[in-house]
Protein backbone atom coordinates (compact mmCIF):
# COMPACT_ATOMS: atom_id res chain seq x y z
CA UNK A 1 0.00 0.00 0.00
CA UNK A 2 2.74 2.53 1.03
CA UNK A 3 4.14 1.67 -2.50
CA UNK A 4 1.16 2.58 -4.29
CA UNK A 5 0.98 5.78 -2.51
CA UNK A 6 4.14 6.65 -3.01
CA UNK A 7 3.29 6.42 -6.96
CA UNK A 8 0.86 9.29 -6.45
CA UNK A 9 -2.24 6.41 -6.01
CA UNK A 10 -4.79 9.01 -3.61
CA UNK A 11 -5.53 7.34 -0.31
CA UNK A 12 -9.12 6.78 -1.38
CA UNK A 13 -9.08 4.97 -4.45
CA UNK A 14 -9.96 1.72 -4.56
CA UNK A 15 -6.71 0.47 -5.91
CA UNK A 16 -5.27 0.96 -2.05
CA UNK A 17 -8.50 -0.73 -0.62
CA UNK A 18 -8.90 -4.14 1.15
CA UNK A 19 -10.48 -5.40 -1.99
CA UNK A 20 -7.23 -5.46 -4.38
CA UNK A 21 -4.13 -4.49 -1.82
CA UNK A 22 -3.33 -8.07 -1.68
CA UNK A 23 -3.24 -8.91 -5.72
CA UNK A 24 -0.69 -8.63 -7.70
CA UNK A 25 -0.77 -5.95 -10.65
CA UNK A 26 -2.19 -8.52 -13.72
CA UNK A 27 -4.98 -10.05 -11.10
CA UNK A 28 -5.97 -6.45 -9.80
CA UNK A 29 -6.35 -4.25 -12.99
CA UNK A 30 -8.64 -7.54 -14.28
CA UNK A 31 -10.92 -6.70 -11.33
CA UNK A 32 -11.19 -3.74 -11.19
CA UNK A 33 -11.54 -3.50 -15.52
CA UNK A 34 -14.67 -6.17 -14.34
CA UNK A 35 -15.76 -3.86 -11.70
CA UNK A 36 -18.80 -1.38 -12.88
CA UNK A 37 -18.91 0.31 -9.46
CA UNK A 38 -14.63 1.37 -10.02
CA UNK A 39 -15.11 1.94 -13.23
CA UNK A 40 -18.05 4.22 -12.40
CA UNK A 41 -16.07 6.33 -10.04
CA UNK A 42 -13.11 6.64 -12.37
CA UNK A 43 -15.32 8.38 -15.39
CA UNK A 44 -16.87 10.39 -12.74
CA UNK A 45 -13.00 11.03 -11.49
CA UNK A 46 -11.85 11.80 -14.83
CA UNK A 47 -15.15 13.28 -16.69
CA UNK A 48 -12.55 16.10 -18.17
CA UNK A 49 -10.78 13.71 -20.12
CA UNK A 50 -14.19 11.67 -21.47
CA UNK A 51 -15.67 15.51 -22.82
CA UNK A 52 -12.78 16.24 -24.96
CA UNK A 53 -13.11 15.37 -28.08
CA UNK A 54 -10.53 12.64 -27.95
CA UNK A 55 -13.00 10.35 -26.48
CA UNK A 56 -16.04 11.99 -28.79
CA UNK A 57 -18.20 12.52 -25.47
CA UNK A 58 -18.46 9.43 -24.62
CA UNK A 59 -21.35 8.48 -22.22
CA UNK A 60 -20.68 6.76 -19.05
CA UNK A 61 -22.74 4.03 -19.87
CA UNK A 62 -20.64 3.09 -23.35
CA UNK A 63 -17.62 3.24 -21.16
CA UNK A 64 -18.34 1.02 -18.46
CA UNK A 65 -20.09 -1.45 -21.22
CA UNK A 66 -16.93 -1.23 -23.64
CA UNK A 67 -14.64 -1.80 -20.51
CA UNK A 68 -16.38 -4.37 -19.14
CA UNK A 69 -16.63 -6.07 -22.02
CA UNK A 70 -13.08 -5.92 -23.69
CA UNK A 71 -11.76 -6.64 -20.40
CA UNK A 72 -12.74 -10.56 -20.44
CA UNK A 73 -11.42 -10.65 -23.81
CA UNK A 74 -7.93 -9.27 -22.98
CA UNK A 75 -7.53 -10.87 -20.47
CA UNK A 76 -7.95 -14.35 -21.75
CA UNK A 77 -5.90 -13.48 -24.81
CA UNK A 78 -2.75 -12.30 -22.94
CA UNK A 79 -3.28 -15.93 -20.83
CA UNK A 80 -3.20 -17.50 -23.67
CA UNK A 81 0.19 -15.44 -25.43
CA UNK A 82 1.33 -16.52 -22.02
CA UNK A 83 0.34 -20.30 -22.07
CA UNK A 84 2.47 -20.87 -25.54
CA UNK A 85 5.31 -18.55 -24.22
CA UNK A 86 4.10 -16.00 -27.28
CA UNK A 87 4.19 -12.64 -25.09
CA UNK A 88 6.28 -11.26 -26.70
CA UNK A 89 3.75 -10.55 -29.49
CA UNK A 90 1.88 -8.49 -27.40
CA UNK A 91 4.40 -6.53 -25.72
CA UNK A 92 6.60 -3.10 -27.39
CA UNK A 93 9.35 -1.07 -26.09
CA UNK A 94 7.74 1.71 -24.06
CA UNK A 95 9.94 4.49 -25.77
CA UNK A 96 12.66 5.30 -28.17
CA UNK A 97 14.84 4.68 -25.72
CA UNK A 98 14.03 1.55 -24.71
CA UNK A 99 13.92 0.20 -28.06
CA UNK A 100 16.90 0.98 -28.61
CA UNK A 101 18.51 -0.76 -25.40
CA UNK A 102 16.33 -3.69 -26.54
CA UNK A 103 18.95 -6.15 -27.78
CA UNK A 104 21.47 -6.33 -24.77
CA UNK A 105 19.76 -5.00 -21.65
CA UNK A 106 15.83 -5.06 -19.60
CA UNK A 107 13.96 -3.00 -20.82
CA UNK A 108 10.49 -1.10 -20.08
CA UNK A 109 7.44 -2.37 -22.37
CA UNK A 110 3.55 -1.48 -22.74
CA UNK A 111 0.91 -3.54 -24.67
CA UNK A 112 -2.06 -2.04 -26.03
CA UNK A 113 -5.24 -3.85 -26.38
CA UNK A 114 -8.91 -3.56 -26.78
CA UNK A 115 -10.99 -0.31 -27.91
CA UNK A 116 -13.09 1.62 -25.66
CA UNK A 117 -15.28 3.98 -28.33
CA UNK A 118 -13.27 2.79 -31.48
CA UNK A 119 -9.47 3.97 -29.57
CA UNK A 120 -7.27 1.39 -28.41
CA UNK A 121 -6.93 2.16 -24.97
CA UNK A 122 -6.13 -0.80 -22.22
CA UNK A 123 -2.26 -0.97 -21.50
CA UNK A 124 -0.06 -2.70 -19.68
CA UNK A 125 2.55 -1.78 -18.42
CA UNK A 126 6.12 -4.71 -17.49
CA UNK A 127 10.13 -4.74 -17.72
CA UNK A 128 10.92 -7.30 -19.78
CA UNK A 129 13.97 -9.52 -18.72
CA UNK A 130 14.61 -11.30 -21.78
CA UNK A 131 12.17 -12.76 -24.38
CA UNK A 132 9.34 -14.44 -22.67
CA UNK A 133 10.45 -13.14 -18.67
CA UNK A 134 8.19 -10.05 -17.77
CA UNK A 135 7.36 -8.24 -14.48
CA UNK A 136 3.97 -6.88 -14.95
CA UNK A 137 4.19 -3.48 -12.83
CA UNK A 138 0.05 -2.52 -13.61
CA UNK A 139 -1.76 -0.58 -16.47
CA UNK A 140 -4.22 2.07 -17.44
CA UNK A 141 -6.72 2.94 -19.32
CA UNK A 142 -5.37 5.62 -22.04
CA UNK A 143 -7.80 8.36 -21.77
CA UNK A 144 -5.14 11.06 -22.62
CA UNK A 145 -3.15 10.85 -25.93
CA UNK A 146 -0.14 12.10 -23.96
CA UNK A 147 0.59 9.82 -21.07
CA UNK A 148 2.13 12.19 -18.32
CA UNK A 149 -1.28 14.76 -19.05
CA UNK A 150 -3.41 11.93 -17.05
CA UNK A 151 -3.35 11.09 -13.60
CA UNK A 152 -3.58 7.45 -14.24
CA UNK A 153 -0.97 7.04 -16.53
CA UNK A 154 1.25 9.09 -14.74
CA UNK A 155 1.04 6.64 -11.76
CA UNK A 156 1.88 3.52 -14.30
CA UNK A 157 4.53 5.38 -15.70
CA UNK A 158 5.66 5.80 -12.07
CA UNK A 159 5.62 2.07 -11.30
CA UNK A 160 7.11 0.98 -14.21
CA UNK A 161 9.61 3.34 -13.36
CA UNK A 162 10.20 2.41 -10.17
CA UNK A 163 10.14 -1.38 -10.96
CA UNK A 164 12.84 -0.66 -13.82
CA UNK A 165 15.33 0.81 -11.18
CA UNK A 166 15.07 -1.98 -9.02
CA UNK A 167 15.32 -4.82 -11.37
CA UNK A 168 16.33 -3.14 -14.87
CA UNK A 169 19.99 -3.89 -14.37
CA UNK A 170 18.97 -8.31 -14.94
CA UNK A 171 19.43 -8.95 -18.78
CA UNK A 172 18.85 -12.42 -18.40
CA UNK A 173 15.96 -14.93 -16.50
CA UNK A 174 18.00 -17.28 -14.97
CA UNK A 175 19.96 -14.13 -12.78
CA UNK A 176 16.51 -12.46 -12.24
CA UNK A 177 15.05 -16.07 -10.65
CA UNK A 178 18.29 -16.36 -8.52
CA UNK A 179 17.59 -13.24 -7.32
CA UNK A 180 14.27 -13.75 -6.75
CA UNK A 181 14.96 -17.65 -4.98
CA UNK A 182 16.87 -15.90 -2.91
CA UNK A 183 14.78 -13.35 -1.30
Amino acid sequence: KNELLSMGVNEGQIEVSDLYIDDDEFNKLYKLWKDPSYLDDFFEENQEFFDDEYWNNITKRKFIADVTSSAPVIFAKIRTLFDENKLDEIFKPLDNIDESKEDYTSIRVKSKFGSINRRIAFRIYAVKIENGCYIITGGAIKISKDMLKAPNTHIELNKVNSVYAEFGTFDDRASFIDFILEE
